[in-house]
């Protein structure tokens, strides 16, 4: 008997944004924080990445902790 299985293939989403746009979107998401492992932070530090690999920099710096930076609590179970 033939069996088929479906794979949903990964959305992506492409962003257009003039320098200073990625410019403030580099700066916000290197002020998050949390696990890079258990939060939604491991995909803000893949966006920080794709931005710098673009050329874009800001003048953000990454941090583990501090006042004023956004914190992503871990998901029960991971992300």
């Amino acid at each position: 008997m033939a069996k088929a299985t479906v794979k949903q293939a990964e959305v992506v989403v492409t962003l257009t944004l003039t320098s200073l746009e990625a410019r403030a979107l580099h700066a916000l998401v290197g002020s998050v924080t949390g696990s890079s492992e258990r939060s939604p932070r491991k995909h803000t530090d893949a966006i920080w990445a794709a931005l710098g690999e673009a050329g874009v920099e800001s003048r953000a710096e990454r941090r583990l902790f501090g006042d004023g930076y956004i914190t992503f609590k871990d998901y029960p179970g991971g992300c």
